[in-house]
């Protein structure tokens, strides 16, 4: 077992999808679907192991796994039982948990990004004007030219919102089912009028969880969670 403690279950499909199975036949096949979620994919098809979780002999459960596969409900792959809509299901939320994991990694460099320049700049002011008399005109230049350079790097640039090409290229692979640049455009100009002081530095994680949600809502159903009478319940 590997503890998975839920997986999403859509009660009126199961219930639309196995209505021409007994009580019995419904429940083996309930902890069948179970099982593969718990092992992540595809279970063995060992007669006996499977019969005695269903708490079934092994007779009986070779008896409804044979009503099973007639139906179409599950089939056999090698030395392997596997059912298409738990397959599809695990892809899908294997492909969530690589999204808001790049999410999330991306907002935890861009809060350190963020906190290193805010000690940079406090250091600065603390140092007050006499450090600043210390540079030389080449050194000042020699800045100012770094910092030109680094914002033709950026992908994207608006008024609050800046994306390296990194950044950048993460969000549109992880948020594909979004117009990456129009969310943007509007999420700048939202930030822009509602966030002040250091609440301007805090974009990043905030936008990524924003789109997050927005690609999740923007996303179609996979067509295994509308059809009923094709074997995937």
């Amino acid at each position: 077992m590997n503890a998975r403690p839920w997986y999403k279950r859509y009660p009126s499909d199961f219930i639309a999808g196995t209505l021409e199975l007994s009580c019995e036949e419904k429940g083996a096949y309930s902890v069948v679907i179970d099982l593969m979620y718990d092992k992540g994919g595809p279970i063995p098809d060992d007669a006996q192991w499977i019969a005695r979780v269903c708490n079934l002999s092994t007779r009986r459960w070779n008896q409804i796994r044979a009503r099973l596969l007639e139906l179409g409900k599950i089939t056999v792959d090698g030395d392997f039982l596997k059912n298409n809509r738990v397959l599809s299901q695990l892809k899908v939320e294997e492909k969530e948990h690589i999204c808001l994991s790049s999410s999330g990694k991306l907002g935890a460099e861009k809060a350190n990004e963020n906190r290193g320049a805010s000690k940079e700049t406090s250091s600065l002011e603390e140092k007050g004007p006499s450090q600043k008399e210390r540079h030389t005109r080449g050194q000042r230049l020699e800045a100012r030219s770094q910092k030109e350079t680094k914002k033709k790097e950026y992908a994207y640039e608006g008024k609050i919102i800046r994306l390296i090409k990194r950044d950048f290229d993460a969000w549109a692979k992880a948020y594909s089912n979004l117009d990456l640049m129009g969310q943007l455009q509007a999420h700048d100009d939202y930030y822009d009028d509602e966030l002040a002081g250091k609440e301007r530095l805090k974009w990043f994680r905030r936008c990524s969880a924003s789109l997050a949600k927005k690609n999740q809502e923007a996303k179609p159903p996979p067509p295994e969670q509308i059809r009923y009478n094709d074997g995937v319940y």
